[in-house]
Order: structure tokens, then C-alpha cells, then sequence
């Protein structure tokens, strides 16, 4: 029970840290302009919103992979079933 709760401190403690450096790090990069190239075309974009589409993306790609092996999955049961008929 003690080693469970002093696990769940810990466990709060770091991913708060983690997130608070990452809000720092979106917060400080704000104001700064890179360059992104968008399927061949370059534009110039605030750094702070490639942060933030990088954090949309890595929080949608296991989603969406999801879908994915969903869709294969009912794919391949169609097939099966189409196959005894």
C-alpha cells in the first residue's frame, strides 16, 4: 500500500514535470519563425505551431493506426466469409 502510493507521487510528480516542460518549451519557441517545407512548397511558420501540430500528430498517429488494423481486420473477415460462400 505505502510503496503503491509513494509509485503514485512519483508517477504525478514526473509527468507533471514533463508537461510543464513542454508548455515551457511551446511558451519560450512562441514568438520564433522557421521555415517548413508543405509537400514541396517552403513557408515561413511560427515555430510555436509546429510544436503544437507535432503534439497533435504524436497523440492522433496510435489512433489512427487503430482505425487502421480495425479496417484490415474487417477486410479479412469479409474475405473469409465471402471464401465459404
Amino acid at each position: 500500500m505505502f510503496l503503491k502510493k509513494i509509485n503514485g507521487y512519483i508517477l504525478a510528480i514526473v509527468s507533471g514535470l514533463v508537461l510543464l516542460a513542454g508548455v515551457l518549451l511551446l511558451v519560450l519557441q512562441w514568438g520564433n519563425g522557421c521555415d517548413f517545407s508543405l509537400y514541396g512548397k517552403n513557408i515561413r511558420v511560427n515555430t510555436g505551431v509546429v510544436i503544437l501540430c507535432a503534439a497533435i500528430a504524436g497523440w492522433l498517429t496510435p489512433k489512427v493506426f487503430r482505425v487502421m488494423l480495425k479496417g484490415i481486420a474487417k477486410v479479412r473477415k469479409v474475405r473469409r466469409e465471402y471464401k465459404k460462400l
